[in-house]
C-alpha cells in the first residue's frame, strides 16, 4: 500500500476481469497502449460483462486525440503519463472522490 492506495495489478486482460468480476474494486486504472488488447477494448469488455466499475485511462499519447472515445465509454477521465508523480496519484484520488460524490448524477471529469 502506498499513498493510501492498494493496488492490484496484472499484465493479462482475462485475469483483470475475474478480478473486476470477484473482488471489490474501487477504481480501475487502465493504459490505452497494452500489447493483447488495448485499454479501450478492455473497457468495453468490462462493461459487455456488466462490470461497471470507475475507470480513469493513462497514456503516453495525446489526449485530445481519445477524449471522446474515453468519455463514451463513461470513464471518470484520461491522465498523461508524463503527469509529476505525486501529481497523478493525487489527480486519481480527486477523480475517484468525485465519483463517490456524484452517484446517480453526472460526474465531473478529468477531460
Amino acid at each position: 500500500m502506498r499513498d493510501g492506495i492498494q493496488a492490484e495489478t496484472t499484465a493479462y486482460p482475462l485475469e483483470g476481469i475475474s478480478i473486476l468480476a470477484s473482488q471489490t474494486v474501487d477504481l480501475v486504472v487502465i493504459d490505452v497502449m497494452m500489447p493483447e488488447i488495448d485499454g479501450l477494448d478492455f473497457v468495453r469488455l468490462m462493461r459487455s460483462l456488466d462490470l461497471h466499475h470507475p475507470v480513469v485511462f493513462l497514456t503516453g499519447a495525446d489526449i485530445e486525440h481519445i477524449k471522446h472515445e474515453v468519455r463514451g465509454l463513461g470513464a471518470l477521465g484520461v491522465l498523461s503519463k508524463t503527469e509529476r508523480k505525486g501529481r497523478l496519484s493525487e489527480r486519481l484520488r480527486e477523480l475517484y472522490q468525485q465519483s463517490q460524490s456524484s452517484l446517480g448524477a453526472a460526474a465531473a471529469s478529468a477531460f
